[in-house]
């Protein structure tokens, strides 16, 4: 068991006149409230005549000798300082603010007679606060409303009563949303003043993921962070999923926060232009002709788009004894 040491306040000197009676102030002592009456004595009060004479020490006020009578006594002799009970500052509603109790002290010789010259002192026992009061807000039930698209406003106040000493760690309140902010739009801030809770509409930084949809010619690739759009091959235009030189994509933009997850779809449209990167070629390679006919039609195709591709220019290939008997004519745009 740990003993706590009392502490010792002394009456001041007293002048050399007998007569003349004198209040005196003793600094304050501290009782922590709910704490059984373990610690006693909880101050020593001393004269310095005690050393020429008999002292005898009494104490009046709120806590002695009225109410709560006998909370506070006084060895006679000792002057030793005593509580009685536990205190609970929130009982008494001007210790709400004053958080003290004040006696006084007196100090009277020959042996506390009636007719001995006495001195008294002022004494206050502070009542140290525990946070032993339940905060209860104002109204059990608020409705409010904002307007679209606003942010970092004060939405309304949330005030709360406590007991426990102002502007104390005790008093002061902490606001916490359990259920309805999963989406993170709402934050409480505090007013350390009048101790209201604050609620403000803040702006939420969403965690966003990127997909591809469709990409039926996995032209793209997508970064899922970013949502930024690399080429994953060079497109070809003559694709079979190219239509009139452009491509379409769609991607995904997703949300994951809250029970089900939001996604919201964009279209990318490739514009692709043409190179020729395609020969031409003969669509009949072995043509037949009659032994009568006088001439035999070819056509040719190319995958290109103009200017990449008709017309066309044909020649015979250099033969000796055989393309000196053809020629190449143009017959309604095509060859002959």
């Amino acid at each position: 068991v740990i003993k706590r040491k009392s502490p010792v306040v002394y009456f001041p000197k007293i002048h050399n006149s007998r007569r003349q009676k004198r209040e005196w102030i003793i600094p304050p002592v501290s009782v922590r409230e709910h704490e059984p009456p373990e610690h006693n004595p909880i101050a020593i009060i001393r004269s310095d005549l005690e050393i020429i004479e008999k002292i005898h020490y009494t104490i009046s006020g709120h806590g002695a000798d009225l109410p709560p009578v006998n909370l506070f006594v006084i060895d006679r002799n000792t002057g030793e300082l005593n509580i009685t009970g536990m205190v609970d500052r929130e009982i008494n509603p001007s210790f709400v603010t004053q958080d003290l109790y004040t006696l006084t002290v007196e100090g009277r010789d020959l042996n506390g007679k009636i007719s001995g010259l006495s001195s008294t002192a002022n004494t206050q026992i502070r009542i140290l606060d525990v946070n032993d009061n339940i905060p209860t807000p104002e109204k059990e039930e608020y409705e409010v409303s904002v307007e679209e698209n606003s942010l970092n406003d004060e939405v309304t106040r949330i005030k709360v009563f406590d007991n426990d000493q102002e502007f104390t760690d005790n008093w002061l309140g902490h606001f916490d949303i359990i259920e309805g902010n999963e989406g993170g739009h709402f934050r409480f801030e505090v007013d350390e003043q009048t101790n209201e809770g604050i609620l403000v509409l803040q702006k939420v930084t969403l965690k966003i993921k990127y997909a591809k949809n469709s990409d039926p010619a996995n032209f793209f690739n997508i970064n899922p962070e970013t949502g930024e759009i690399t080429l994953n091959k060079l497109p070809d235009r003559e694709s079979p999923y190219v239509v009139d030189g452009k491509y379409t994509a769609t991607i995904l933009a997703i949300d994951n926060e809250g029970p089900v997850p939001k996604t919201a779809t964009g279209t990318v449209v490739l514009d692709v232009d043409d190179d020729n990167d395609n020969i031409p070629l003969i669509r009949n390679l072995q043509p037949c002709m009659c032994e009568q006919a006088k001439s035999l039609l070819v056509t040719a195709h190319d995958a290109d788009s103009y200017p990449n591709a008709a017309p066309y220019h044909f020649k015979l290939v250099d033969k000796p004894g055989i393309t000196d008997k053809w020629k190449i004519l143009m017959k309604n745009g095509k060859i002959g």
